[in-house]
């Protein structure tokens, strides 16, 4: 079994992981491929989750969607916006991780067989992957939260009351944690009065 340093279920690891590249600079170059070998997988794989959540969001912008109640368009946004949030999170971590790796353990090629180019092109490989998927889900974001807010304002018929209050608080909770946003729950209380008719 390899002995990979780095532990990419482990949401937390990210500091311990640091310290023992600054701590142990002995590593063989093996193992230094195997921990950026692990990286690299795991940065397609949330490049793949990405690409997931954008064929979702395409999918719920059409004309079917566009039918649908307004309780359920906020919760499937919601749920889309939450979900882009957090891969594009993944995939800056991700890619930090790999370029301090390379970087640390950048002298630990000298005098073997792995060329410096190499371990500069598979950065700049990276670098790209990054650029390229974050712009797009900026792009999607952008349009998740000028949705939200179309829907925040826009009057018209829900399934029932209770659907919409729910789907509007649990809109105003993710934003919160993510914007650090107080005073989520007043706001989806108002909203939720508005289309009471008892309220």
């Amino acid at each position: 079994m390899k002995d990979h340093y780095c532990s990419i279920s482990t949401v937390d690891n990210d500091a311990r992981y640091l310290a023992r590249l600054l701590t142990d600079r002995q590593r063989q170059w093996p193992q230094v491929q195997d921990d950026l070998e692990t990286i690299y997988n795991e940065l397609q794989q949330q490049m793949r989750v990405a690409s997931v959540n954008l064929t979702q969001w395409t999918h719920l912008s059409d004309d079917k969607f566009l039918l649908s109640t307004p309780a359920s368009e906020v919760l499937d946004t919601v749920r889309l916006l939450k979900g882009a949030l957090s891969v594009r999170e993944e995939i800056a971590r991700l890619g930090t991780r790999y370029f301090v790796t390379n970087l640390l353990y950048r002298n630990a090629t000298r005098g073997l067989p792995i060329s410096q180019s190499e371990l500069d092109g598979k950065a700049e490989r990276v670098i790209h992957l990054m650029d390229e998927q974050t712009q797009k889900l900026n792009a999607d974001i952008f349009q998740m939260e000028e949705l939200s807010i179309a829907e925040d304002l826009r009057i018209g018929p829900c399934s029932s009351n209770s659907e919409h209050f729910n789907a509007l608080f649990l809109k105003q909770q993710i934003e919160g944690k993510d914007r650090n946003e107080a005073g989520s729950w007043k706001l989806s209380m108002s909203l939720w009065q508005s289309t009471t008719p008892y309220a």
